[in-house]
């Protein structure tokens, strides 16, 4: 890659360990956590502008880029009280990271890694979280009206003051999660079954 030129590009999973960067020119081309350079390159001397998490995240869906969500390590990542409303990012890996308070409402987490993940206070309106793992998952307070749940593992989580009404619990796993204050009006339980006076949660969460 001698003398390439990619000034203003986006090389955020770009693998550049073995590339020869003679003369290649960068500026004002943007990387982030996961862009490989060879040993011994500085990154910021070449002119290039690291972009934190959360820019990298939300260009990522804005754009919708192709790159699998998959394969996007985001663990321990501080997003609390971002604004990802709205953002596809299926399978990303959220281990415990910082979303709380995060506006996250119509968002898409299908398969999403949340293990260990603070989202106390989060706004999760309408969220698909088919398949997501919580386990251990700080849900407090967290908004999750009409939030598809289907599926997701919720061992240990935090749901205390959680609103989780008209929400779809169905073939959830709901082991070991605290409860206290929940709200589940019309929510859909593990069972598949709407809750009524007569449900007993501990049935579901032991």
């Amino acid at each position: 890659m001698r003398g390439a030129k990619l000034n203003e590009a986006n090389l955020f999973d770009a693998d550049f360990t073995e590339a020869d960067l003679y003369e290649a020119t960068f500026a004002q081309a943007k990387y982030g956590a996961g862009t490989k350079w060879p040993d011994g390159f500085v990154a910021t001397l070449a002119g290039l502008v690291q972009i934190d998490a959360l820019q990298e995240l939300r260009w990522r869906f804005r754009t919708r880029h192709p790159y699998p969500s998959f394969c996007l390590d985001f663990s321990g990542a501080r997003f609390s009280h971002a604004d990802l409303s709205e953002a596809v990012v299926n399978g990303i890996n959220l281990e415990a990271a910082d979303l709380e308070g995060a506006e996250l409402g119509e968002a898409s987490l299908q398969g999403a890694n949340l293990r260990n993940a603070n989202l106390t206070g989060a706004h999760l309106f309408l969220a698909n979280l088919t398949g997501a793992d919580l386990s251990g998952a700080d849900l407090t307070r967290t908004y999750l009206v009409g939030a598809n749940l289907k599926g997701a593992n919720l061992t240990r989580a935090n749901l205390e003051g959680a609103k989780l009404s008209e929400a779809d619990l169905s073939g959830a796993n709901l082991l070991g999660v605290k409860v206290y204050a929940i709200q589940l009006e019309n929510a859909i339980m593990p069972d598949g079954k709407k809750i009524s006076l007569f449900t007993k949660l501990r049935k579901f969460t032991g």
